[in-house]
């Protein structure tokens, strides 16, 4: 079981309130400690784990009344201004009450914030190669790369990621738990496999339309049969004729060259 699966990530922290504290801690490092009292939502719903858009985030609140939104982000994704922007708002007006949290200027209607909105980011795979990290957060790093790597884990001191270690032998002898991570990681790697596919159908189409195009503006309209397989040609092919118009005297030309697809056959 890998400790980078948001499913293990979760299971492992879900009722550790004294870990997560740490994790948080750790994170910020630069800043006061907090203490994590309450975990608002531990429970994960065996049947969600198949979807491939679900987030598996931890909401905590520390001693102060704070909101702590902790996830494991597992997918590369776009738009990371926005996004955040949206879950940091989100988290805010689930902690402020009415006429709470803000100060009121006795002229101006203004709303001020101070550091209500902090998002703090580790990326795990260059904070790994970096290793220059303050306090207990290298620790955390190589805990979260190299679960699955006994000799590393055997040079972790740091006392709350040993008790993390051991909550993820237990549930490596878990069955249901050995389940419900094997289901999130095969609707991970559906994902994955989906949004490769859609990029690739992507592409080719983007291709065939420009090398359509091109050949209209050279050669004059095209016949159906050439139109057709254009459309449906692999990338490499596309490039291959790409390559070929430029030479290319006539329309025939361009397709003398052999297919790249067929090459590679």
């Amino acid at each position: 079981m890998d400790l980078r699966n948001d499913a293990v990530f979760k299971m492992v922290f879900a009722d550790a309130p004294e870990l997560l504290t740490d994790l948080i801690n750790a994170v910020r490092y630069d800043e006061p400690p907090i203490k994590v009292v309450r975990i608002l939502n531990p429970q994960i719903d065996p049947k969600e784990l198949g979807g491939k858009l679900i987030v598996l985030d931890l909401l905590v609140r520390d001693a102060a009344g704070h909101l702590y939104n902790v996830e494991l982000q597992v997918r590369r994704r776009g738009r990371w201004s926005p996004r955040s922007t949206y879950y940091l708002a989100r988290t805010l007006s689930n902690q402020i009450g009415s006429g709470e949290g803000y100060v009121r200027d006795g002229r101006l209607p203004a709303v001020v914030l101070g550091r209500e909105l902090v998002l703090h980011i580790v990326e795990l795979p260059k904070a790994d190669r970096l290793g220059k990290h303050p306090a207990a957060l290298p620790a955390w790093i190589t805990c979260f790369q190299h679960s699955q790597e006994d000799a590393r884990m055997d040079e972790i001191t740091h006392p709350p990621v040993r008790q993390a270690l051991e909550r993820l032998k237990v549930l490596q002898m878990d069955d249901e738990a050995r389940r419900l991570a094997f289901v999130r990681q095969l609707a991970l790697m559906d994902e994955a496999e989906a949004l490769k596919e859609a990029r690739e159908e992507g592409l080719q189409k983007g291709q065939a339309s420009l090398l359509e195009g091109l050949l209209i503006r050279k050669f004059g309209p095209l016949p159906e049969s050439v139109t057709q397989r254009l459309r449906s040609a692999p990338v490499q092919d596309l490039e291959a004729w790409g390559f070929a118009l430029i030479d290319a005297a006539t329309l025939d030309d361009v397709f003398t060259t052999p297919p790249a697809s067929a090459e590679r056959a």
